[in-house]
């Protein structure tokens, strides 16, 4: 079966209504995408804080890197509203080649011509690998 390992940025009442439609529709997830999608890190600012979903032991962190360093995490939704650090993390993300998912209107509307050509740097450096190994 394939995965799709998502790593959430945030975990207050977006992130968590974000990670509870994830969880909730898993059969629907995988009939329209044909893969289990997987919450494989939650980035957040106090790992005792208390949530109103639960999720997996190990899950949540509050270290960037647990989720940068994370090969397998194929998709970062950033939820975490402000434009630092969420500008700095989504640049991050895509030159490790992770897709990114944001509703970040603020970030996209004083940075968006920045990130756009981060993207598109990352996806000019594939093309020139395939064409010169």
């Amino acid at each position: 079966m394939k995965e799709i390992n998502v790593a959430i940025l945030g975990f207050g009442t977006v992130g968590q209504g974000t990670a509870k439609i994830i969880i909730d529709n898993a059969s629907q997830w995988m009939k329209k995408c044909g893969a289990d999608i997987k919450i494989r890190k939650v980035l957040v600012r106090n790992l005792n804080q208390k949530r109103m979903v639960d999720l997996p032991p190990g899950t949540l962190t509050d270290k960037w890197e647990d989720i940068i360093a994370d090969r397998d995490i194929q998709v970062v939704i950033e939820v975490m509203g402000g434009i630092e650090p969420a500008k700095k993390y989504i640049i991050e993300a895509i030159s490790k080649g992770k897709n990114i998912i944001t509703a970040n209107k603020d970030l996209l509307a004083d940075h968006g011509e920045e990130i756009f050509n981060a993207a598109n740097q990352y996806i000019l450096k594939l093309v020139l690998q395939e064409a010169y190994p």
